[in-house]
Formats: structure tokens, sequence, C-alpha cells
């Protein structure tokens, strides 16, 4: 009789062992062990992009922040979530993570967004040599949108609230897309996103960073090769000039005089005679910084911005989306 008690207290061991852990794959293919969803309570952000997803999926579960967020940006969100840490990151160009402060925070795991680079795949292996936690990873093309959201939905146990996020993600990136491809080359608008304190750096076709102007159906107008690893590129603007933009995108930059269009009304940049949009930035930049959910609320803009016939105004759309992923109730 003891021995039949023994053994079967040894099987409630193992079966609990098991269901305390996840043997989970990430979007790189990397088999990934994590604490069962039940058992997850703080994930470490390991880049922006990572930031935002997780925010938007299960904030409770949101250990840090990757940046600073503006006074009005703050203001947007929940209270409970104004003052997590701000750490740096794991990968990109940003303040580099401190370890300590990783492990003081003691998460669950660390998640990573991005790229699928054997790069970024170098920096989630070496990562977890050096800190001894697992790394999960998720794609950022926004067309695995909901295949990334709907991954971690099984992993964090919020799969329905994943469902709903995917199944809007995949709405709104389809209805898009079916709206360009109707557009003849020549009908599309023409664009140039423009960057830094002078307004010439820029992201060219064909770039993560510039993807929503031809998703939208406009023609980014700066087509040169893009030969970095990471950040802007600069142009002349006699290249400008040759690309003949019809709507100027200025993306938010902090202390410039993009923030409010000062830069465009003066000098050459005032002879273009183009329509000026600058990319709403709170709670987060809506068009690539960085490049994760957020986007899609920026296919919202973007898309009234060049093609407000079909696209009419509509605050509405934005508030929902605010609500849905951002978690804000009152915008007034």
């Amino acid at each position: 009789m003891k021995k039949l008690l023994l053994i079967t207290t040894l099987m409630f061991s193992i079966l609990g062992f098991a269901a305390a852990e996840q043997t989970v794959t990430d979007m790189f293919g990397r088999e990934v062990t994590l604490p069962a969803a039940d058992k997850i309570t703080i994930v470490h952000s390991g880049n922006p992009t990572a930031s935002v997803f997780l925010y938007s999926l299960a904030p409770e579960l949101l250990g840090n922040w990757n940046f600073k967020m503006a006074r009005d940006a703050l203001e947007m969100i929940p209270e409970e979530y104004r003052d997590l840490p701000v750490h740096g990151t794991l990968w990109g160009n940003s303040k580099p993570a401190n370890k300590e402060e990783i492990l003081r925070l003691n998460p669950d795991f660390i998640l990573l967004q991005g790229p699928m680079t054997d790069s970024v795949k170098e920096v989630c292996e070496s990562v977890e040599n050096l800190l001894q936690i697992p790394v999960f990873y998720i794609d950022n093309d926004i067309h695995r949108t909901a295949e990334a959201l709907e991954l971690m939905g099984r992993v964090l146990g919020r799969e329905e609230r994943a469902a709903e996020l995917a199944a809007y993600a995949d709405a709104l990136i389809s209805e898009t897309m079916d709206f360009t491809a109707s557009l003849a080359e020549e009908d599309k608008k023409r664009v140039f996103y423009s960057l830094s304190s002078q307004g010439l750096d820029t992201y060219p076709a064909g770039t993560v960073n510039g993807y929503l102007i031809e998703l939208c159906g406009g023609s980014n107008v700066v087509k040169s090769p893009y030969n970095r690893e990471s950040g802007p590129m600069h142009i002349s603007f006699e290249e400008l000039i040759i690309g003949q933009p019809e709507v100027i995108i200025a993306g938010h930059e902090t202390r410039t005089k993009l923030n409010d269009g000062e830069l465009y009304s003066t000098g050459r940049w005032a002879a273009l005679n183009t329509e000026l949009a600058i990319v709403p930035h709170a709670p987060f930049n809506a068009f690539d910084k960085p490049p994760s959910v957020n986007q899609l609320g920026g296919i919202i803009w973007l898309r009234n911005v060049l093609y407000p016939e079909q696209f009419p105004a509509d605050e509405r759309g934005i508030e929902e989306f605010n609500s849905l992923f951002f978690h804000i109730e009152n915008q007034e």
C-alpha cells in the first residue's frame, strides 16, 4: 500500500512539474522552454517593438518600456503602466540594455520582435547564454501581425484577446491591400517620408520603415538602394525635387521643427507646394517608430491622408483602434 502511495505521489509530482512548463516554437523556429501560461507573471521587453506589441496584447505582463514616453503619450495610457522602468534595448539603435536591470526584474522570459535575420537570431542565442533567461522571438512583418498575435496568445494564455486583435489586423490589412491593388501605378500619390532636423533623411521604397506608403497605395519617391543595417538614409534636396512628391509625411522628431510643420513653410520647402501630413505620435508613433502593431493605426491615418475620398476622416476609427489595442477609453 505504501509502495502504491509512493508511486502515485511520484506520478503527480512528475505531472505537476510538466504542467509548470511549456515548450514552444518561436518565429525563428527555435524551441524555447517557458513557464506554463498560467505561471507567467512578468515579461521583459527586449526592444521597443516588443514593448508596444506586449502592451497591446497583455499589458499586465509588461515589465518595462524600452523608451521614455512623451508626457502627452503617457497621459493617454492607463495610469498603472506609466511608471514602468525604462530599460535599454537588446537589439536596435537605442541605448543598450543593462544586464543588472534585467536580472533585477527577474522576468519569466524575454520577448524580442523584429526582422527575420540571422544577425538577430544570433542576438537571441547570445542573450540566452549570457543571462540564462529564455528569449522568445516574433516577426514584425506587418503581414504576419495576426500570426504573431495568435502565437503569443497561446504562449501567454490570452487566446481570446489575441484572436480579437488578429481578426482586426487581418481585416484592416486586407481591405487596404485590395484598394491598393485597384490603383494603376500612375494614379498612386507620390510621397516623401521626411526625417531629421533638416527633413532630408528618409527610408526609401522597399524598407520596413517606409512600407506603409506602399501598403496604403502611395508611391515612395525615393527608390535609391538602401545599404544600411539600420537607420534612415540621407538624400539631397535636388533628389527630392526630381521625385516631385505630392505629399510629405513628416516623422515626429523630438525637439525639431518637423513636429509643427515650421520647416516646410519656409524657403525651398515652401516652393515644393506639397501637402503636409505630420505623423501622429501619441500614444505611439503611428508610422514606424517602432514598426509594431502601432502601424495598424498608421494605416487608418495614412490612407485617409492619401485618399480622403475613398477613406474619409474617421476619428471614430482611430478611437476604436486605440481603445482595442492601447486600452484608451477616454481621449478627451
